[in-house]
């Protein structure tokens, strides 16, 4: 049902409804500007779900007779077998692949829900790419420099997020080291 649902949301073409989303008072601003089509597409992350379904159903260990075998030894060979395995087989590939796709997520999402304060702000700080990608990089490995930082209440919800999923990358990462 979750698949269904995200694939009928999408950003509509000339679709120019802006939306003001109140800040709080370390913003400087009261409003910030955003438009409909880039909340949208935010929520359009949601079919990165379909992606895991799918190397979940297409995993060598989850055919019929790696289930048969698991069920036998009394587990069910499902997606939380399929991540343990790549952890441990595939240490490197699996860690690699977390951390530049939680980055280039996080980056993208952080990047969207930033730009319309710097665009009508006449702010440096998050208005490239490159700069985003640096902050989540920072905040994940919970470094912190303080060098930039997320303006609005959303970049700021986005960022904890950051913070959060990064510990359990960076867990996995020394976990797996050991």
């Amino acid at each position: 049902m979750l698949e269904i649902l995200s694939q009928c949301i999408y950003p509509y073409p000339f679709y120019d409804t802006v939306i003001f989303v109140p800040q709080l008072a370390s913003a400087g601003v009261n409003y910030v500007p955003y438009f409909l089509n880039d909340l949208l597409m935010l929520i359009m992350f949601v079919r990165l779900h379909a992606l895991f379904r799918h190397w979940e159903r297409y995993h060598e260990y989850t055919d019929t007779m790696s289930k048969k075998i698991c069920r036998d030894f009394g587990f069910e060979s499902g997606r939380g077998f399929t991540f343990k395995y790549e952890i441990n087989n595939n240490q490197a590939r699996s860690i690699c692949a977390l951390f530049f796709c939680s980055v280039a997520t996080f980056s993208f999402v952080l990047r969207v829900v930033e730009l319309p304060f710097e665009q009508h702000h006449d702010k440096d700080n998050l208005i490239d790419y490159g700069s985003s990608i640096w902050l989540t990089v920072i905040t994940m490995t919970t470094v912190g420099y303080g060098d930039i930082f997320p303006h609005t209440i959303f970049g700021q919800i986005t960022a904890i997020f950051t913070a959060l999923w990064g510990t359990f990358v960076i867990s996995l990462l020394i976990m797996v080291t050991g």
